[in-house]
């Protein structure tokens, strides 16, 4: 667990990638770097410590299977809702909130 000013954070991916599909939305790929990610969670997407966007997880796959939660180790594919590409970079970090 992480915590940044009042927020706490369970689930970090460094994104390494990502991907825009016409009528789904914004996908972002990484390794799962600590703590694990849950579908329908809610999440914070920060670039040098900065907030860029608070979003929710629509989606959640690792070499086309369809994953209600992702764990630590895992490279994963993240659907994020409401998200641009322009939205995100690589190397911008996501993070679980807890709440």
């Amino acid at each position: 667990m992480k915590q940044i000013g009042t927020k706490r954070y369970w689930g970090v991916l460094v994104v390494e990638d990502v991907f825009v599909f016409t009528g789904k939305g914004c996908v972002v790929v990484g390794n799962t770097s600590a703590g694990q990610f849950v579908l329908g969670q809610k999440v914070e997407v920060r670039r040098n410590d900065q907030e860029i966007a608070t979003t929710v997880i629509d989606g959640l796959e690792t070499f086309n299977q369809t994953l209600t939660t992702a764990s630590k180790g895992q490279n994963i594919g993240m659907l994020l809702r409401d998200i641009k590409k322009g939205d995100i970079q690589v190397n911008d970090v996501v993070y679980g909130l807890i709440e």
